[in-house]
C-alpha cells in the first residue's frame, strides 16, 4: 500500500457484523485501486471485529477505539488518520458500486471548483432510488428543506477540509453531515454525480432511525441558518424568524403573520444583492414558504373572529394569499359563526 495514496475511504463500524464484509468487498472491489481503508470501530459488542480483521488485504486498516464514544467522533479520527488527497466515506452496511471512486476521483480532478462530490443511490432490497439534485446552486436551496446530499456516497476534497479547518460538529449527531454541508456551501461548492454509485441499507440498529427527535431538532437548526445567509450580518431576530419558518410551527397571531412575511420579503431583495442563492430558484422557495404558512395560519390553526377576516381582506394582496372560492367561503363563515372577538375600530 501506498504511504500516500490518492483516497483515503473513512468507514465507521459499530455492531454491523451482519453487513460490514459485504460493505468491505465492496471498497476492495473498486475499480481504482489507489486507496486506503480506515475501518473505525466504536468498541462493537457483536463480531463485527473478527470479520474485519478475517480480511488480509495491506490497504485495510482497522481502529478499535478505548471506549464507545459515537459516530461523529470516529469520523473526526478518520479525518485526523487520513493520507490520501481525496477522503471517501462508507458506511459498514451499505454496497458501493465498482466503479464509484474511478467516477469520483475522475469528476473532482475534471472540477477542480467542487469541493464535496456526492452520487445517487438505490435503498437495498427496495426498487427506491434517490435522485437528488446536481447542482451546487440546486443542492443550496434543496438544503433549505432537506438534506440532499447522502453521506455515505461522499467524497471530500482534503486540501479544501483542511484549508477551511472544518470537522464534524458532534453536538449535532445524528444530523453532523447537515450540519458539515450547512458550513460546506458558505465556503465552496458541491455536487451530486447523477448515477447510481452506492447502495444505502435501511434497518433498525441505524442511528438516524433513533433519535429521530433529535435529528429533527438538529436539521432545523442547519436550515435556519442556511435560511439566513443571504443577510450579511444576521441578528438574533433574524435566527427567531428563520427558526419559526423552517420548524413549520402554527403562527398565532396575525402581527407575527405578517412579521415573517415581510421578513421573508426583505431576505429576497438581500438575496437580490448578496447573490448567494440563485435568485429563480431562490424566489420559487421562498414563495412556497409563504404560501403554505398564509394558508396554515387562516384555514387551520387560525382563531376565527370577524377580526381576522377584517384583516385579511385588508392584508390580502400584501400578503399575496390564494385561496380557492372554497376555501374563502368556509374561511369567511367560520369568522362570522366562531367570533370571539369584536371587529376593531378604525375609520
Amino acid at each position: 500500500m501506498s504511504l500516500n495514496p490518492n483516497v483515503s475511504v473513512i468507514m465507521p463500524v459499530y455492531n454491523c457484523g451482519d453487513y460490514v464484509a459485504e460493505a468491505i468487498q465492496s471498497i476492495l472491489n473498486q475499480t481504482f485501486g489507489d486507496f486506503e481503508l480506515i475501518i473505525i470501530d466504536d468498541q462493537s459488542t457483536d463480531h463485527t471485529r473478527e470479520v474485519v480483521a478475517s480480511f488480509d488485504d495491506p490497504r485495510i486498516r482497522l481502529i478499535v477505539k478505548p471506549k464507545n464514544s459515537g459516530y461523529s467522533i470516529s469520523l473526526n479520527m478518520g479525518l485526523e488518520l487520513a493520507r490520501g488527497r481525496f477522503i471517501a466515506r462508507m458506511d459498514g452496511d451499505d454496497i458501493s458500486a465498482g466503479e464509484r471512486f474511478e467516477k469520483q476521483v475522475c469528476f473532482l480532478n475534471q472540477n477542480p471548483q467542487i469541493a464535496v462530490c456526492g452520487t445517487w443511490f438505490k435503498i437495498i432490497s427496495t426498487e427506491e432510488k434517490i435522485r437528488y439534485p446536481t447542482s451546487h446552486e440546486a443542492i443550496k436551496v434543496a438544503l433549505l428543506d432537506y438534506c440532499v446530499i447522502g453521506h455515505p456516497t461522499v467524497m471530500f476534497r482534503k486540501s479544501f477540509l483542511e484549508a477551511n479547518d472544518l470537522r464534524y460538529n458532534t453536538d449535532f449527531e445524528p444530523a453532523e453531515d447537515y450540519e458539515l454541508w450547512s458550513r460546506i456551501i458558505a465556503l465552496g461548492e458541491v455536487a451530486n454525480i447523477p448515477e447510481i454509485l452506492l447502495e444505502y441499507r435501511k434497518h433498525e440498529n441505524q442511528v438516524s432511525r433513533s433519535g429521530q427527535d433529535t435529528q429533527r431538532k438538529n436539521s432545523e437548526l442547519c436550515k435556519t441558518r442556511i435560511l439566513c445567509y443571504p443577510i450579511i450580518k444576521p441578528t438574533d431576530s433574524d435566527y427567531s424568524i428563520s427558526k419559526l419558518i423552517v420548524s413549520n410551527n402554527s403562527v398565532d397571531s396575525f402581527e407575527l403573520l405578517c412579521e415573517i412575511i415581510l421578513w421573508l420579503n426583505n431576505l429576497l431583495k438581500l438575496n437580490r444583492r448578496t447573490e448567494f442563492f440563485r435568485h429563480d430558484e431562490f424566489h420559487k422557495i421562498i414563495s412556497l414558504k409563504k404560501t403554505i404558512i398564509i394558508r396554515r395560519f387562516y384555514l387551520n390553526t387560525a382563531n376565527y373572529t370577524p377580526s381576522l377576516l377584517y384583516n385579511f381582506f385588508r392584508w390580502r394582496d400584501e400578503l399575496g394569499t390564494n385561496f380557492t372560492i372554497t376555501e374563502l367561503a368556509k374561511f369567511s363563515v367560520k369568522c362570522v359563526v366562531f367570533w370571539k372577538y369584536p371587529l376593531p375600530k378604525h375609520g
